[in-house]
Formats: C-alpha cells, sequence, structure tokens
C-alpha cells in the first residue's frame, strides 16, 4: 500500500494512470455509439440480432472472467493493462479494415466483440486490483470518484463527436479512433512510476481452489453478497436495455446519429456531475444509503425514457432527461459501490473477489441480452423498456433489506474488513 497524499494530484502514479485512462475513455465513447449503430444502420439489425450483438460483448465476464481474476492475483497488473491495450487496438481496428475490403459480415461483429470484450475483461480486473496499489486506502473511493468524473466528462463530449463522425465517415471507420486511444493510453501507462511487486502468492493451488476463494469470499459476507445481487439486477437490465435502446431511437423515434449524440452527451451531464459528488454524497449521507439512493435514480431516469412519445422535438428534451438520471444513478452507484468492495477485501485477494464479483455480475449479461432481443420481437421495443423499470426496481429492494444501508463511515468500513478478515481466517 502507498503512504496518504495531501491531495490525489500529488500522486504521480496515479496521475498517469488517470491520464492514460481519460485518453482511452474519450475514444471508448465513439465504440459506443459506432459499434451499435453500426449493426443498425449497415445491417439493419434486428432486436434479435441486437440481442445476440450484446451477448457476445458481454460473454466474455461469463467465459473467462473468473480464470483472469485468478491471473491478476499470480502477475503483476499493469503489464497485464499494458496487454490488453494493445490487443484491444489491434482487435477494434478489424472492423474499419474489412468494412474498407466490403469483408464485414454481423457474424464476424460478432466474433470481433467477443474478442475484444475478453480484452476489456482482463484489462478492467486488473485495473480495479491496481489502483488500491498506487493510492492509500483512505483515497480509494477520491481516486474512483476522478477516473469516473473523466468518464464522465467523455460521456458528456464523446457522443456528439461520435455522432458527427458517424455522419462524416459512417460508423465503421468512426471506430478508428478508438483503436488510436488504446495505443496512445499504452504509451502513458508504460510511464508510471511505481514500483509493483510480484503478488505473494502462498502456494499455486488448483485454479478452481482458487476461483473457490473468490465466490466465498463474497458469499460468506452480507455486504459482498447484497453488492453482487443489486449489481448483477442491474446489469441484466441495463443490458435488456442496451439491446433495444438504439432500435428504439432509430425506428420508433427516427432520430439521426446526430441527434443520438446529442441526447446522449446532453444527459451525460447527469454521469458528469455524479462522477464529481459522488464522494461528498457519500460523506454526507454514509456511503450505504448514497449506493441506495442512487438506485433509486435509475429507475426513474429509466421510466422517463420508457414514457418517451414517438414526436421528435417532444422526444429529445425528455430522453435527455432521463439520461440524466440514468447517467447520475449509474455514476454515484459505481464509484460507491466499487470503492466499498475495494475497501473491505484485503489486498490479496482483490483479484479473485473482483473476478468473481464481475462473473456474477455481468455473467448475466448475455443471457440479459438474448432476453431483451426476445422480448423486443415477441412483444415491442417499448414493453421491453418498461420490463427494465421494473427489473431496476428490484435492485432497490436488494439493497434496502441488507445491511448496506448501515455502513456510512470509514469506522464501518473498516470493521467489515477485520470481520471479513477473520471469517475467511487471513492475516490482515
Amino acid at each position: 500500500m502507498t503512504s496518504e497524499h495531501k491531495t490525489l494530484f500529488q500522486n504521480k502514479s496515479f496521475m498517469k494512470f488517470w491520464i492514460g485512462q481519460t485518453i482511452s475513455m474519450f475514444g471508448s465513447q465513439i465504440s459506443v455509439m459506432a459499434l451499435p449503430l453500426t449493426a443498425v444502420l449497415i445491417f439493419d439489425a434486428s432486436p434479435m440480432e441486437m440481442g445476440i450483438y450484446m451477448g457476445m460483448a458481454t460473454a466474455p465476464y461469463l467465459v473467462i472472467g473468473l480464470f483472469a481474476g485468478v491471473w491478476v492475483d499470480r502477475v503483476r497488473r499493469r503489464p497485464l493493462m499494458l496487454t490488453s491495450n494493445l490487443l484491444s487496438a489491434a482487435i477494434l481496428s478489424l472492423i474499419p479494415v474489412l468494412a474498407w475490403l466490403d469483408l464485414l459480415t454481423i457474424s464476424l461483429m460478432y466474433i470481433i466483440l467477443f474478442l475484444f470484450g475478453s480484452t476489456r475483461v482482463v484489462f478492467e480486473l486488473a485495473y480495479l486490483s491496481f489502483i488500491p496499489s498506487i493510492v492509500g486506502q483512505n483515497e480509494i473511493a477520491d481516486a474512483n470518484s476522478k477516473i469516473h468524473s473523466t468518464v464522465s466528462v467523455a460521456k458528456v463530449a464523446g457522443p456528439s463527436l461520435a455522432g458527427f463522425l458517424i455522419s462524416l465517415v459512417t460508423a465503421p471507420f468512426a471506430i478508428l479512433i478508438d483503436s488510436v486511444s488504446f495505443i496512445v493510453s499504452y504509451f502513458v501507462l508504460r510511464r508510471i512510476p511505481v514500483e509493483e511487486p510480484l503478488p505473494k502468492v502462498k502456494t499455486v493451488n488448483n485454479i478452481w481452489k482458487e476461483i473457490g476463494l473468490g465466490l466465498k469470499t463474497i458469499f460468506t459476507h452480507r455486504i459482498l453478497l447484497s453488492l453482487s445481487a443489486s449489481t448483477a439486477t442491474i446489469n441484466f437490465f441495463h443490458t435488456t436495455f442496451s439491446a433495444v435502446f438504439m432500435i428504439f431511437l432509430v425506428k420508433n423515434v427516427h432520430l439521426t446519429p446526430l441527434e443520438i449524440g446529442l441526447v446522449m452527451s446532453i444527459g451525460s451531464i447527469g454521469t458528469l456531475i455524479g462522477a464529481f459528488t459522488a464522494k461528498k454524497v457519500s460523506d454526507r449521507i454514509g456511503i450505504g444509503p448514497s449506493i441506495i439512493g442512487s438506485t433509486i435514480s435509475i429507475v426513474l431516469g429509466t421510466f422517463i425514457i420508457f414514457s418517451t412519445p414517438t414526436s421528435v422535438w417532444i422526444a429529445l428534451p425528455l430522453l435527455a432527461f432521463g439520461q440524466f438520471f440514468t447517467g447520475f444513478g449509474n455514476t454515484v452507484y459505481l464509484v460507491n459501490q466499487v470503492s466499498l468492495r475495494q475497501s473491505i477485501t484485503p489486498n490479496n485477494l482483490l483479484g479473485k473477489v473482483n473476478a468473481s464479483s464481475r462473473f456474477l455480475t455481468r455473467g448475466v449479461m448475455p443471457i440479459a441480452g438474448l432476453f431483451g432481443g426476445v422480448i423486443g420481437t415477441l412483444f415491442g421495443l417499448r414493453t421491453a423498456l418498461l420490463i427494465t423499470v421494473l427489473g431496476y426496481t428490484i435492485a432497490v429492494l436488494w439493497l434496502i433489506f441488507s445491511p448496506v444501508k448501515t455502513v456510512r463511515t470509514i469506522e464501518d468500513i473498516n470493521h467489515q474488513k477485520n470481520k471479513l478478515s477473520e471469517g475467511l481466517k487471513i492475516a490482515k
């Protein structure tokens, strides 16, 4: 663990990491729009095909997530992040190259999405386990908040830029910007001034035993289990939502790529405010209550989107308003639940616990993508949106009826960490 700093701006390791992530996130916001719009506009994808799209994009969490978590705990994390960025750039660049050669098909897109998703799973697990090694424990929430603040800025500026680029050069070629951002991020991350020791592994056990330890840690601690249950529910219905949302905007509301980008950018102001206020909210009302309140904001925002009429000029402000509440809630929730999990989990278990959490919370996403496609096909896009509203409400209930609401201060967090360590018989 590193020493505490008066401000994270004095932490050179964190600042380099933050810059690298910022560059990557700005590039990724282009792909967030360009990838699904490639499927919808170029291949006229149906709700079922978009369901398969979401399933392939998220399947790596289910297929390789747990194994990647064990790997992250056995090796240095920064080299994994560097390699993942290079592979991400290479894989993503296949889309514009194949489009230029007139060889791109939606089936090839599915394969590329799975490979790209696999590199991002490894990166995300390494990054989540890397942060506590470059900042002090009391700085974890602040570090996550700062990272997500730049993600939020990217979400405000990125969609408008993406909409412009897609209108200018078409969706497949706009993706090339994201490939370049991964390469730039690679060179920035290489310059992080930190000596990362090789993780201490007592014994190289059967990989299934190590995977089991991560799952056991979550299932034996009620707060970790409650966070996993609520996050899994949110992710399931967010993926259901994503499978039909872009088609809803294009075919029901009849928005252009530029208008979609504008809605996303305006709505992402909520994401930006959420990132800058997440720590302040948790400091004022407690980290547990802030997690619950943010989930309620997600429900409200999604309900507004579901209620949007098909008239473009009425739909534009309502969609932006709904995106605002959803973005705010998602960001406050993400910052605080990740910070809580990182804070109460012993460092030597972070990789396995993060991987197990990702497996449990994101492993549901491939099924959710197909679920959204089926519901959208059989009952219509708006019905699928209504189901997401009801689903998000279940996530609120997971938290209300859990001990998460009792965690308010750093003393509460330390108590939970000691309780977890004692329960697993692991020395701090």
